[in-house]
């Protein structure tokens, strides 16, 4: 997993919205910040873990111990 689809997992198990985390990664330097860069991530995480919605992606990566 990369930097980047690990920050969008930590906001996003902070409780924000995907919504609310492009302004974040832009302050925290990050080029790919769009909301767009945000669900076309999630869409990719979530198959690459065999997850069928957010929660259940949560769930996975949680007992993993990623997030």
């Amino acid at each position: 997993m990369n930097k980047l689809e690990l920050r969008i997992l930590e906001l996003l198990s902070t409780g924000l919205k995907q919504k609310q985390i492009p302004s974040i990664l832009k302050k925290e330097g990050f080029e790919k910040n769009s909301l767009a860069t945000i669900e076309k991530t999630l869409k990719k995480v979530k198959s690459d873990y065999g997850a069928k919605s957010n929660f259940h992606l949560a769930v996975i990566l949680t007992k993993k111990g990623i997030i």
